[in-house]
């Protein structure tokens, strides 16, 4: 042994315990910021083969702006794909085509007011929709008409917000004739625990499901997503199959709110007096469903978000909640002598689920034949001008 080695001293190019354990760190460090680069990169991909409901978990960014009155509201102007569709808003703040808010001299101004299902969620395009599909057939059939349809529906909103959107903003407009498709969220709602009347979709944290971390180390890990894909396969459950969430419906049992079926049809009935007091005519629109007794699996596969998202209620619940809902629209109708699209007895039989993407929401063809039961009704109960 020589005397270096004796005397513990150093030779050259010996690394220290702690440079070594600096270069680890640093390794592990850029192998870290590698694998997060990659994750990104490969999500960002990924992301573009989807819709951005898909590749968002069903956020809708840059669609919706706050709105005192209204919790929110479509951005104006604005332009996109999302929620699956081509989507065009106009500058009032609309999906569809420029409009002025001053209505012409002769025009018979239609507007239509609801949730996504107006607004025409599942619709590839905005002239796909069930509005703008109504006022191509107007025009069709009545070429003398001076007619437009403007589509007054905004994702999320329950028949309280339709309520407020009307004595805010369609007054203004003059309508000659609104017709009323509301109401899946009033359901939805329905099921949450606590329920609370009037529940607004898509901006309540409860909803939402997202808690922002507190203390700045908690955000910053909270970004990463390298961070966030270690939590969710070390402690995140398994996300429910279709056939998981279809199991745990067929054996669910739930009593129905029907509590939450009488606030919707009161709000209902201030929608239709509130039209009344103006003198405009108003059309109500019962919901087009495939919901049955029995159903087969393609139906029920259409219902995997819903399930999801209204755990605690039975594949026969939505059925028998839905028609709940139904009776209160044809009850309001007959109550304040209103005419009614009762799509129920309207729409095909046979396979009626292939016209929709969900539970609620219709393929062009189903936006379609909503389009054609609504002026049929129209024409039935001579809601159109007698020049017409």
């Amino acid at each position: 042994m020589d005397a270096a080695q004796g005397d513990g001293s150093l030779q050259p190019g010996t690394v220290t315990l702690w440079k070594k354990l600096f270069f680890s760190l640093v390794l592990c460090g850029g192998l870290v910021v590698a694998t997060e680069v990659l994750i990104r990169c490969y999500d960002a991909v990924a992301a573009l083969g989807r819709a951005p409901d898909e590749a968002t978990g069903g956020a809708v960014p840059g669609l919706t702006i706050k709105d005192p009155f209204l919790q929110y509201r479509l951005k104006p102007g604005y332009a996109g794909r999302t929620l699956g569709s081509d989507i065009g808003v106009s500058s009032v703040g609309f999906r569809g085509d420029e409009f002025a808010k001053a209505k012409s001299p002769g025009r018979f101004r239609i507007v239509t007011m609801g949730d996504s299902t107006t607004f025409g969620a599942g619709a590839s395009t905005n002239a796909s929709t069930y509005p703008a599909q109504l006022e191509k057939l107007l025009r069709h059939a009545f070429p003398k008409l001076n007619c437009e349809v403007i589509n007054a529906g905004i994702p999320g909103y329950n028949s309280l917000q339709v309520l407020i959107l009307l004595e805010t903003e369609i007054l203004e407009l003059k309508p000659d004739l609104v017709i009323i498709f509301i109401g899946w969220n009033d359901l939805g709602a329905s099921t949450f625990d606590p329920w609370r009347p009037n529940y607004a979709f898509g901006m309540d944290e409860r909803f939402r499901r997202v808690k922002k971390p507190r203390s700045l180390l908690r955000r910053a890990v909270a970004q990463s997503r390298v961070a966030v894909k270690l939590y969710l396969m070390l402690f995140e459950k398994r996300k429910p199959t279709a056939d998981d969430l279809i199991r745990r419906a067929e054996m669910a049992e739930y009593p129905l709110n029907k509590e939450a079926v009488d606030v919707y049809r009161r709000n209902l009935r201030s929608i239709v007096n509130v039209l009344k007091g103006e003198r405009i005519r108003c059309l109500l629109v019962t919901w087009p469903s495939f919901l049955d007794r029995e159903m087969p699996y393609e139906a029920k596969k259409l219902m995997t978000f819903s399930l999801q998202h209204s755990p605690r209620l039975s594949l026969r619940g939505w059925y028998e909640l839905h028609g709940l809902y139904d009776r209160a629209i044809r009850e309001v109708g007959e109550e304040l002598n209103v005419p009614v699209v009762d799509n129920g007895k309207l729409f095909p039989t046979e396979n009626r689920h292939r016209l929709f993407v969900d539970v609620a929401h219709l393929t062009d063809e189903g936006n379609a034949i909503l389009a054609g039961n609504v002026l049929e009704t129209m024409k039935q109960h001579r809601l159109l001008p007698s020049d017409a």
